[in-house]
């Protein structure tokens, strides 16, 4: 379970990353104040979940909470009403909706909408100055050389901000299926992994072993993105986080067993 939420975590700073990147100039991000009066409630999820989401969510004791309810539907009417205008996709998680659009007064008529708390993707973007520049410095790091070379990466996820607020992944269990790890326990920037005990397990399912430090180095490369904690060289983003490294993958040929290899470890 908590593997499945840092799994959907990163996922989802990724795609608010690379949509706000993305942004074209006719395309808008509208977000929207509030949910107060949306036709939705948490106690009715069947209107805008499926039942194999729900099921899901029942077995792994996630609720239901005001982030799933869809974007209030007047409220999107609202901007439509505005004119030229169509509705590219619901960000029911973000409260907003994109929007395409090349008539400037539909901007001007979405910007005095009062339940609209931002519109990004334009020249003019509503909101609090002093706020925009505050979270910007937040997310820049202290100096280049604290993250290292994982430096890039982690400015690309927004992770700045996860390792600010004190979440490096403690606690969370993440498994790694790869080639082989080779020379991963001698690494310097592996150090804090292994003096602190968080390799919870080894195996190599394409030689049915628990040695996994051969083979190939790609495991290793990969796992030092999430795993290395060296101050000045590397730093991860999940640094605190314990790990299970599988290889399933043959390096010596590319067959289609190396699937149910990966279903295996899945399963470990």
């Amino acid at each position: 379970m908590e593997l499945n939420r840092f799994l959907l975590l990163i996922i989802f700073l990724f795609f608010t990353a690379g949509l706000q990147a993305q942004v074209a100039e006719d395309r808008y991000i509208v977000y929207f104040s509030d949910k107060d009066n949306t036709p939705f409630t948490t106690d009715e999820p069947d209107q805008y979940l499926s039942e194999k989401a729900i099921d899901r969510r029942f077995a792994q004791g996630i609720p239901v909470d005001l982030r799933d309810l869809p974007v209030d539907p007047s409220y999107v009417q609202a901007v439509l009403d505005l004119g030229d205008v169509s509705v590219q996709a619901h960000l029911k998680w973000m409260n907003a909706i994109l929007i395409e659009t090349t008539d400037p007064a539909v901007i001007d008529g979405i910007e005095n909408l009062v339940f609209v708390e931002a519109l990004e993707g334009s020249p003019v973007i509503t909101g609090d100055d002093d706020l925009e520049a505050e979270v910007q410095d937040v997310f820049t790091p202290k100096s280049d050389e604290d993250y290292g070379l994982a430096l890039n990466q982690i400015q690309m996820l927004n992770g700045l901000q996860l390792h600010a607020d004190g979440f490096r992944g403690e606690g969370m269990w993440i498994g790694v299926f790869d080639a082989g790890f080779i020379n991963l326990p001698n690494a310097a920037v592996m150090s804090s992994l292994y003096n602190s005990d968080r390799i919870i397990g080894t195996y190599d399912f394409v030689n049915n072993t628990t040695e996994v430090y051969g083979l190939s180095t790609h495991g290793s490369q990969v796992l030092s993105t999430m795993a290395a904690d060296m101050e000045g060289v590397m730093i991860g983003t999940a640094p605190d986080a314990s790990y299970l490294l599988c290889i399933t993958e043959d390096v010596s040929m590319e067959r289609r067993i190396e699937e149910a290899l990966w279903i295996a470890a899945a399963a470990y």
